[in-house]
């Protein structure tokens, strides 16, 4: 796949009263609970925390392969590292942290991915 499509891309966030700009090719994982949103960072496995829905903030990252792999994980393809088959359909990212994958997404993520 080819990532030169996130470079000097931003987004804006929301954070505490102030804005704060990341860059698509620091995200790593985005994850969701309830109204907040964590941005999980490159940088050092920093984590940002903003009040703003995953669906819109998969709409802002559309074309940047993204991808969710789950109802609340919203992943960047770029830092896969690998699928562990078993029981529960994980995968392991860059950082060395594994995220569960839904049924749906699993054959789709793989097919994706093994091209």
């Amino acid at each position: 796949m080819d990532y030169s499509n996130q470079k000097d891309k931003s987004l804006f966030f929301k954070v505490t009263g102030k804005m704060h700009q990341i860059f698509a090719d620091t995200i790593i994982y985005i994850e969701c609970a309830g109204s907040i949103s964590s941005i999980h960072l490159l940088d050092q496995n920093k984590c940002i925390h903003c009040c703003a829905p995953l669906k819109d903030i998969e709409e802002r990252l559309d074309g940047l392969n993204f991808y969710r792999i789950n109802r609340n994980t919203l992943l960047n393809l770029r830092y896969f590292t690998k699928f562990i088959s078993g029981k529960q359909r994980i995968i392991q990212i860059l950082n060395g942290e594994e995220l569960k994958v839904s049924r749906r997404s699993w054959q789709e993520l793989r097919n994706m991915l093994n091209q």
